[in-house]
């Protein structure tokens, strides 16, 4: 089992796309959206980079409980920052719920909601951590239970996911597009970067007993059927392990209607 499981996150990610899927010349204006952990550590340069060479409409951090009255985000009105999770927007939103850790032995929160109106058109996201291989690494015994954990958060997204139309989910899902819990619950949604990225995408780096592991994506921003991609890149490290995603997407104005 412990095998089978780290075999299913380490593979080589690239990507080769001649041509962007769900092309759509329907659309409207696009907005850009980043999400990154940030657990290991953040630059205050890098993130004033980010906002200022990407000016990014949304942002989506995770591992983020250190994000108090950060200057390079002062021209962010919108900011949602409580249990590690942290959404960030220039547009107002309602937060329709937090899901804490508890529920998997852990601390803060492992996903939060929002619905945000653009154009007058509702767009649901979901910033989302969830719990973590990496502790198998230091305890072998643990593969079962995180194994578990993972495929009831899995599950909570895919119900959440299914009952909403405009639907992005962003973070964390510490598992890869190969992994067989992806599979079941997030392959029907568009993937930016396994859409149209391009290269070696990797979104982190685990280090074991000193080793550097081979790096892997387990940081995505999954939309639904609605959306029409325009970019989708993995960019530097903003100080920590992870790197962050970031895409710009529209939503095709045949669905731009969608009140739900």
């Amino acid at each position: 089992m412990p095998f089978l499981l780290l075999v299913s996150f380490f593979y080589l990610d690239i990507q080769v796309n001649f041509g962007q899927n769900n092309l759509n010349q329907n659309h409207d204006a696009p907005f850009t959206m980043v999400t990154a952990n940030l657990g290991e550590g953040v630059e205050m340069a890098s993130i004033k980079a980010l906002v200022k060479f990407y000016n990014p409409d949304i942002l989506l951090f995770q591992e983020a409980g250190h994000l108090t009255n950060i200057e390079a985000l002062s021209n962010y009105p919108f900011k949602d920052c409580k249990g590690n999770l942290c959404f960030i927007s220039k547009y107002e939103f309602t937060n329709e719920v937090h899901l804490e850790n508890s529920m998997f032995n852990g601390y803060g929160y492992w996903a939060a909601f929002y619905e945000v109106t653009l154009k007058n058109t509702k767009i649901h996201f979901a910033n989302i951590h969830l719990p973590s291989i990496r502790r198998v690494f230091n305890n072998f015994s643990n593969v079962k239970d995180i194994h578990e954990n993972r495929a009831i958060a899995a599950g909570i997204l895919k119900e959440w996911a299914s009952s909403k139309k405009n639907m992005i989910i962003a973070g964390d899902f510490n598992m890869s597009v190969i992994d067989t819990l992806y599979k079941q619950n997030f392959s029907t949604y568009i993937n930016a970067v396994s859409s149209i990225g391009h290269g070696f995408n990797n979104t982190v780096d685990y280090k074991y007993r000193g080793f550097s592991v081979p790096g892997i994506r387990v940081d995505h921003i999954l939309s639904s059927q609605q959306f029409s991609l325009k970019k989708a890149i993995v960019l530097e490290t903003l100080g920590g392990d992870h790197y962050p995603v970031l895409s710009k997407l529209s939503l095709n104005s045949l669905n731009s209607n969608e009140k739900h």
